[in-house]
């Protein structure tokens, strides 16, 4: 990707998801990177703290990484944005300790709204894809304000 943006350190999710005070870790990322268009690709796996069912990775688990990584796009566009609304669609089963690749692209941008589609795919196939519509608000943009995109 052109002028590549290192996101790894502005993921919130592991601490959200992470039983803290267990000390059991959700995911790891291997790559988590984005472009000042808004695409986003990274290579990532869920680990215990994500099980759902046994040695599967919890939907909502999945559900949050997608929300933050759309959410993150909007963000290194330039268009801090609150979440309207997502579809998912769960196509395979995710196994924890499987890296996996996400990719994130904004597909439509009219006056405050984004619209985005992402996709989970292990080695090529398939195991979900989501489009989102998030709104830019003036409570939003505090957070260029807090967190830089400079590394």
């Amino acid at each position: 990707m052109n002028n590549t943006i290192n996101l790894l350190k502005y993921t919130m999710i592991d601490g959200f998801l992470s039983q803290a005070s267990s000390g059991i870790k959700t995911i790891e990322y291997f790559d988590y990177s984005g472009s000042n268009n808004g695409n986003i690709e990274g290579k990532i796996q869920f680990l215990e703290g994500a099980v759902g069912q046994p040695e599967l990775a919890h939907g909502g688990a999945i559900f949050t990484l997608i929300d933050q990584t759309m959410g993150a796009s909007c963000f290194i566009r330039n268009r801090p944005s609150v979440t309207a609304n997502i579809n998912i669609t769960y196509k395979q089963k995710l196994p924890l300790y499987q890296s996996f690749n996400i990719d994130c692209r904004i597909s439509n941008i009219s006056g405050k709204k984004t619209t985005l589609k992402c996709e989970i795919s292990i080695e090529g196939n398939l195991i979900c894809f989501a489009e989102g519509l998030f709104i830019e608000t003036q409570s939003s943009k505090s957070l260029l304000k807090i967190f830089k995109l400079d590394d």
